[in-house]
């Protein structure tokens, strides 16, 4: 299952975009960054940047594998994607 943290941001909305356009299902999960939940230590261990979006893949075995920068994961979209030979 993937997770998309994100925000009210066009960053996180495009990521999204490019989750559902590539027929990903995903969970979405909102990160306050008014009350700085972005900067809390378990948010940091994901992206020491302290930067949304951040998607996880919990579907890899041993550990979840983790990305940051709404451009990666829209790459991550098109590559991992239904295929669409239409």
């Amino acid at each position: 299952m993937l997770e998309l943290l994100g925000a009210n941001t066009g960053k996180s909305l495009r990521a999204a975009i490019a989750l559902e356009e590539a027929k990903l299902p995903f969970r979405a999960t909102m990160v306050d960054l008014r009350a700085g939940t972005q900067r809390t230590p378990a948010f940091r261990a994901l992206n020491p940047g302290a930067q949304v979006p951040v998607l996880i893949d919990r579907s890899r075995p041993n550990s979840p594998f983790v990305m940051a920068q709404s451009n990666a994961i829209m790459f991550y979209a098109v590559d991992h994607g239904a295929s669409t030979d239409d």
